[in-house]
């Protein structure tokens, strides 16, 4: 399987209908702040248009989120060899706190993250960076619990998507279940929008408010994004860049 998939735009699924109403993960993390008013591209437009009341994406390609991954300082994770032993390091250094078990099938999720559709597991790792601090019994002030800061109906109807066990909101206090639960809401926002930092403006203030946002003809600051690419490039710069000089 091919895992290059580019997201096109199609009726959404009565899942991503449950993720617009949501109110996003509100982390421990701050709000992105006031918009920038600037046009909208009708790209754009086309998806978070009411005039239906059915949410429609664009029906145009957009680019592929590898493509937007290479466009950025820290590259694309994909041509590393295998991104397990980098990740397990981290996640050693970061995450000592878990059980080395846990880190273990966390180090799978990530990896297996980069398949069809690919997301980057450095990407992944800025945004638990970002939202605990890997801390995986965090808890947010609006109810978002775990690695990922998760809230408890969201991640109920995700795990029920992937056919994750759901044990209720402590299921989210579970690392390996927290992060495969946030990688699949990730995936699902992205798919959405098909645009990185849209999705995790999406992400971060919840795919409902991005898209009153938009009708609007606003768009987030970035600030929130910013920090993730930030601890993305930490990560990748700390961690690839001796692999890829061993590598010469």
């Amino acid at each position: 399987m091919n895992s290059r998939r580019i997201f096109t735009g199609r009726a959404l699924r009565p899942a991503v209908l449950l993720l617009l109403l949501s109110g996003g993960c509100q982390s421990l993390s701050s709000f992105d702040g006031p918009a920038l008013t600037q046009p909208v591209p009708e790209s754009v437009l086309a998806f978070a248009s009411p005039a239906t009341g059915e949410f429609t994406a664009p029906l145009v390609e957009t680019e592929p989120v590898h493509k937007i991954q290479e466009r950025m300082p820290g590259g694309d994770s994909s041509t590393l060899p295998d991104p397990r032993p980098l990740l397990s390091r981290i996640l050693s250094e970061r995450a000592r706190h878990i059980r080395a078990a846990e880190r273990a099938e966390m180090v799978e999720a990530l990896a297996a993250a980069g398949e069809d559709p690919p997301l980057d597991p450095f990407l992944i790792l800025g945004v638990i960076e970002q939202e605990s601090r890997f801390r995986p019994n965090a808890e947010g002030p609006h109810g978002s619990l775990g690695l990922m800061q998760v809230r408890p109906f969201v991640g109920e109807g995700v795990a029920r998507r992937i056919a994750l066990p759901w044990r209720g909101a402590e299921t989210l206090f579970d690392p390996s279940a927290n992060l495969r639960i946030g990688i699949a809401y990730l995936k699902q926002v992205v798919e959405m929008y098909g645009d990185e930092e849209l999705a995790l403006a999406a992400y971060n203030m919840g795919p409902y408010r991005l898209r009153r946002m938009l009708q609007r003809g606003a768009f987030p600051r970035g600030t929130y994004s910013g920090k993730v690419y930030e601890h993305r490039d930490t990560f990748k710069g700390r961690y690839t860049e001796p692999v890829a000089a061993a590598l010469r």
